[in-house]
């Protein structure tokens, strides 16, 4: 049975490794961090192999669409003209971003190995959220962005001020 808690009470149960990671990936430069989500992209694919490239799944468009372009786009990979999602591709960096932030926010938290860091709370430290901001930062206020939609609630919330991109140093519980 599941559990549905409100957005800013989820993930209480992260672990000191999965914020270190968080922490380490944020201080990538954009071509290792594009090579660290392809690494996470593939395992979620070994860990849950039923999702597939063709599927319209928030979940399949995220790690067969979205992760491989925000990738390639960081400078993390070439790639074969088969080997990637043509819709995504053709998108323009602010919608890129805008889908990866959709993607997200309509993806429950998995356990399984390579979504554990790819379903992790925006608040918290996504690193698709980390290499959207680096493709594009968002703009504070901007309520078609998911990621700053999410952003702007958290630091209401939290009485926070930020620049319109995640930092673990203005989102640390």
């Amino acid at each position: 049975m599941a559990f549905f808690l409100h957005p800013y009470e989820r993930r209480f149960d992260e672990t000191a490794s999965e914020r270190a990671e968080v922490e380490r990936l944020y201080g990538l430069d954009a071509p290792l961090l594009a090579n660290r989500l392809l690494q996470l992209a593939r395992s979620a694919r070994r860990s849950e192999p039923e999702w597939a490239p063709e599927d319209r799944a928030y979940e399949s468009r995220l790690i067969f669409g979205v992760v491989p372009e925000l990738a390639r786009r960081l400078g993390g990979m070439t790639m074969r003209l088969h080997a990637f999602d043509r819709p995504t591709r053709t998108l323009s960096d602010s919608a890129l971003r805008m889908r990866a932030g959709d993607c997200l926010s309509n993806i429950r938290h998995r356990r399984a190995e390579g979504w554990v860091l790819l379903t992790r709370d925006i608040e918290d430290g996504n690193p698709v959220g980390i290499a959207a901001d680096r493709l594009v930062a968002g703009r504070v206020g901007d309520s078609d962005d998911a990621f700053i939609r999410r952003l702007d609630g958290v630091a209401r919330v939290r009485g926070i001020e930020y620049e319109g991109v995640w930092t673990p140093e203005n989102f640390r519980r």
